[in-house]
């Protein structure tokens, strides 16, 4: 009898609580039916269990009894609500990753000659050539030398390297 009483008390919560968020009209009838519903099976569960073991009880009042319930029946709601809502992030995430990074690919598949130059590095402008020019000798060519090396990559690809190097970082 103490398990009947505990599970519809706690379905009848459950269906009070999700009641009082929706806050429609009709709802709050139903709110009015479910309240009393709940107090009469609040009322037999106290009664059942202070009958049943006198002590588990002791210095309890129904009162008590019926708040402190409905306050843990209210946080295990929340709990599951809560990891519902972060499951559902990260499930949105995943599918703007995976989206961005076909978009990714593909960009990567249609790229043309021109891009393919952006990738070397873009070219010098006139204020770069005339303060290349207003160095010294030994510098010119240390610097020449040095961009060679290392070609200045453009800054869209960048942002799609960094964007590929996270998700597959994110899968190890």
């Amino acid at each position: 009898m103490d398990s009947d009483i505990a599970k519809t008390l706690l379905s009848d919560l459950t269906k009070k609580i999700e009641l009082e968020n929706k806050g429609t009209r009709s709802s709050k009838g139903e709110i009015k039916t479910l309240e009393t519903k709940i107090l009469e099976n609040w009322k037999n569960l106290y009664n059942f269990i202070q009958s049943d073991d006198p002590t588990s009880l002791a210095g309890v009042t129904l009162e008590e009894f019926c708040v402190s319930s409905e306050t843990e029946i209210r946080e295990e709601l929340a709990k599951k609500q809560t990891a519902a809502d972060e499951a559902a992030a990260a499930k949105r995430l995943k599918a703007k990753a995976a989206r961005d990074a076909k978009k990714a690919e593909k960009l990567a598949t249609e790229k043309g000659p021109e891009d393919q130059q952006s990738i070397a590095g873009p070219k010098e402008t006139e204020d770069q050539q005339s303060n290349a020019g207003s160095q010294g000798p030994e510098d010119q060519q240390s610097n020449a030398g040095s961009q060679k090396d290392k070609p200045i990559r453009s800054r869209e690809n960048k942002d799609i390297d960094d964007f590929v190097e996270r998700l597959q970082g994110g899968r190890r």
